[in-house]
């Protein structure tokens, strides 16, 4: 399987668990929530966390958006 880049945009229980799920599969991820300490899990299994919703979706082929 080819890794994708993937930007995930809010990380609320459905975007966490997705994301988590894609970063283990080995997926390059970008990831950024308002509250920072939701994608310090993500950060530990290799995602890069944004600094803001843009910086989060740079250069990815795919985004996810989750409320």
């Amino acid at each position: 399987m080819r890794a994708m880049r993937i930007a995930f945009l809010g990380l609320g229980s459905m975007g966490t668990g997705m994301a988590a799920r894609l970063a283990a599969a080995g997926h390059a991820l970008s990831v950024f929530n308002r509250t920072a300490m939701r994608a310090e899990p993500l950060a530990r299994l290799g995602a890069r966390v944004g600094e803001s919703a843009r910086a989060g979706a740079e250069r990815r082929g795919a985004s996810g958006l989750w409320k």
